[in-house]
């Protein structure tokens, strides 16, 4: 009897569906009256009391971000709008038409806000092409959902680079109609339905809002975090290799003859990633990115080195019988001897710039002149070194710690 009951249903539901079924004539039928014998005008707003505003709902449905551009200052992505409005003048009654309930047109056959772009970066269009269809719904409702790739202008704060932050905003307006004419209405913002992450960027903050103080606008707003291990792998680490490996300039015996090639090589090293990373930025003065300022930092502490290499080299070369070794150096050389803590199982320490002491084995005291000859260039230059490799390792270590502690503690990612 169940068997019986559920037969004669599926027989009841399929007379039914037969008898709402339209043909293409009464499609046909009604588009004729829809647009014809209603005598429709697709320059009229779509309102019978035209003093009233025609209300526009918007949503955003973003695909991919396809490119960035630093150097343009330009936002590309790829999406479309979903448009929502009341057509009376496209309203009809399903019974009078065997149950047509909605129609699919082009675009351009029917009265549609123009909807462009505000802040477009290359060209100002509207949206849509003659190829996008509309849906119409029965009691009027029309939907439009023309795709497109929006270019805007998004300004760039290369600050943190490349643990920046970017905010970038998406202005349509109604261009040709005021706020008593057409109102935006947010439906449901900007949608990731059928995003494609980007390689680069990921989206960090969604939000949108409308305004109708003047002319209708809407916004879209993308708050972008950009992916840095690409550039931490392949700018920031060989960076700070480079910046450590000018301290090794005088660990190089300066006999050698390599160190002042050695330290220039670097610098050049140095300078070739100073100019790649300005070539990511934008051509502005209106942020300063710490990354770059660490490099312009490296570059000078690079500079240094070069210039005492080439002392160093110029001061091994003299001769102590003809170029005598002055008082600066010699003070010098004793804070070095004291720092070092020159003492050995109970000796003396050896002479120092000022003749103070000497590894002796009696306790006579020679006199400075004797103290003076047994101190050489070689011995100022190795006093140097040894300033200069501290010194130099504490400022790249602290410069170094301070600026990643600034660019992993971005507060705009947060």
């Amino acid at each position: 009897m169940d068997f019986v009951s559920v037969k004669i249903l599926v027989i009841v539901l399929e007379a039914s569906t037969l008898t709402l079924a339209y043909s293409i004539n009464d499609t046909k039928d009604l588009l004729t009256e829809l647009f014809t014998s209603n005598s429709y005008n697709k320059k009229v707003r779509p309102i019978k009391d035209q003093d009233k505003e025609v209300n526009v709902t918007i949503t955003f449905q973003i695909s991919a971000i396809t490119q960035f551009d630093e150097q343009e200052e330009s936002l590309t992505t790829a999406g479309y709008l979903s448009v929502e409005w009341v057509d009376e003048m496209l309203a009809w009654a399903t019974a009078d038409h065997n149950g047509i309930s909605r129609l699919i047109v082009p675009q351009d056959d029917i009265w549609k806000p123009d909807i462009s772009l505000r802040n477009s970066f290359s060209s100002f269009k509207g949206l849509g092409s003659s190829y996008f269809n509309a849906w119409i719904i029965s009691n009027g409702d029309v939907q439009w959902e023309p795709f497109q790739i929006f270019k805007s202008t998004c300004s760039v704060d290369i600050t943190f680079f490349p643990y920046d932050s970017q905010t970038c905003e998406m202005k349509f307006i109604a261009w040709s109609y005021s706020k008593n004419e057409v109102k935006f209405f947010l439906s449901s913002g900007i949608m990731k339905t059928d995003y494609s992450e980007s390689a680069t960027w990921e989206i960090a903050k969604m939000s949108s809002k409308a305004s109708n103080e003047d002319t209708p606008t809407i916004i879209f707003t993308l708050k972008l975090n950009r992916k840095p291990l690409f550039y931490v792998l392949n700018m920031i680490v060989p960076v700070i290799l480079l910046s450590f490996m000018n301290i090794f300039t005088f660990a190089l015996p300066v006999k050698s003859g390599e160190r002042a090639s050695y330290a220039v090589t670097l610098f050049l090293s140095i300078s070739v990633f100073l100019t790649i990373i300005a070539s990511e930025f934008p051509k502005n003065s209106d942020n300063l990115s710490i990354l770059a300022l660490y490099l312009i930092l490296m570059t000078s502490v690079s500079t240094i080195f070069v210039l005492v290499s080439v002392l160093q080299i110029r001061l091994v070369n003299r001769d102590e019988e003809n170029m005598v070794i002055g008082t600066f150096y010699k003070l010098l050389l004793r804070l070095v001897n004291v720092l070092i803590c020159n003492k050995c199982n109970g000796r003396k320490k050896k002479v120092d710039a000022i003749g103070e002491s000497k590894d002796t084995d009696n306790s006579g005291i020679p006199d400075q002149s004797e103290a003076e000859a047994e101190v050489t260039w070689l011995d100022v230059v190795h006093a140097m070194d040894f300033l200069c490799f501290w010194i130099g390792s504490f400022v790249i270590f602290v410069v170094t710690l301070t600026i990643m502690l600034l660019l992993l503690n971005n507060p705009q990612r947060n």
